[in-house]
């Protein structure tokens, strides 16, 4: 199924890289010249800032679940690996059967195991993430990814597929109705399947989310964003 879903990917990326080349190309012929794929750059790295945008797009789109779904993770986290951390602490202290076969497959220099799962129920406390409210988790995520103010869609369109844009394809994303950014962003909304309520987003929702975001008049619009 990784292989699958590898090739799938690869064959979206593909799309998008090729659509944009094929374009620039058309264009060039009197009124845009060919920006060449950068040196520095390889088709994987552009694959990689891809699948990278939409988790993160998704993580947006459904922020008030994903915060529940991570507070319960950590939550069972730390209480599984306070009762581990016992466990093999008793174990180490009368030479258990676990304990004799970890021995020979760890490090001499490593921490026993009951000092590693206790970190890890530390770094659960020290997160913040056990006291703080389902609210405050999502604002914070929000936060992180500067998207306070804006939909999961103007931050996808509007910061984070322009910078991956001018850094792959070397000119800036502008608002032109009929730019180049406007064909790449739509074919990446294309091939990821990211649509409005199962309808296809327009070029000019594009440019207006790319225009809102840049003024900074952007709306609030949580809940269930496409």
């Amino acid at each position: 199924m990784r292989i699958v879903q590898a090739a799938i990917q690869a064959n979206r990326i593909k799309a998008i890289r090729d659509e944009r080349i094929l374009k620039a190309m058309l264009e060039g012929r009197g009124r845009r010249k060919l920006h060449g794929w950068p040196a520095d750059q390889k088709p994987s790295d552009l694959r990689r800032e891809l699948l990278r945008a939409i988790s993160e797009y998704n993580l947006l789109r459904n922020v008030n679940p994903e915060a529940k779904t991570r507070w319960n993770r950590l939550k069972a986290i730390h209480k599984h690996a306070s009762a581990l951390s016992k466990l093999l602490a008793t174990d180490e202290g009368n030479e258990g059967e676990f304990t004799e076969h970890w021995r020979s497959l760890w490090p001499e220099d490593m921490p026993a195991a009951s000092s590693l799962v206790s970190k890890m129920r530390e770094l659960a406390e020290q997160s913040g993430w056990l006291e703080a409210s389902l609210k405050e988790i999502a604002a914070a995520a929000r936060t992180h990814h500067a998207a306070s103010d804006i939909s999961a869609f103007e931050w996808l369109v509007g910061k984070r597929l322009p910078a991956i844009y001018e850094k792959f394809f070397r000119e800036s994303a502008t608002t032109y109705r009929e730019g180049p950014y406007r064909d790449f962003a739509l074919q990446v909304l294309t091939e990821f399947e990211i649509t409005e309520d199962g309808r296809l987003y327009s070029g000019e929702s594009v440019i207006k989310a790319l225009t809102l975001t840049r003024s900074g008049r952007s709306r609030r619009r949580y809940g269930g964003q496409k």
